[in-house]
């Protein structure tokens, strides 16, 4: 294996309710590869982490107070263009999809994909090994993956 595949992966946890982030920092955290390097309770928190913190991944909520997900994206995207951002959501309808995908997001997971999609996402986008992956679909989300053309 090459070093890249062997690196670390630092994430930033974006979510609202704390619980969420707890779940998702003890889950992620016992990964091996997996460092979580800090969390934000709303996007604008997630601005400011981002630039303090360097994390190779954002975890990023859609539904945040006072700075939305998806307007965090945007404004990450511009500022970062390198970060991954994986947008991870209960709202997963074609519509917010597309708007985090528009809004210059690596990936979407639903909330409702298990860990091992969560999991390959934040590997895969982490690591660098393409820009963008298109949503993932609830019923097949590793095997229609298809790169998205900026």
């Amino acid at each position: 294996m090459d070093e890249q595949a062997n690196a670390t992966v630092r994430i930033l946890i974006a979510d609202d309710e704390p619980g969420v982030r707890h779940g998702l920092t003890i889950r992620l955290g016992s990964e091996d590869d997996l460092d979580i390097a800090g969390g934000a309770e709303d996007g604008q928190q997630v601005l400011e982490q981002v630039a303090q913190l360097r994390p190779d991944v954002v975890l990023m909520d859609v539904r945040m107070p006072r700075t939305d997900g998806v307007t965090a994206t945007r404004l990450l995207r511009g500022a970062f263009p390198g970060l991954a951002i994986i947008v991870l959501s209960l709202h997963d309808d074609l519509a917010t999809q597309d708007a985090a995908i528009a809004a210059g997001a690596s990936a979407f997971v639903s909330k409702h994909d298990g860990d091992r999609v969560l999991l390959e996402t934040i590997r895969r986008v982490g690591r660098g090994s393409h820009s963008r992956v298109p949503p993932s679909t609830h019923e097949y989300p590793i095997a229609t993956e298809t790169e998205v053309q900026p």
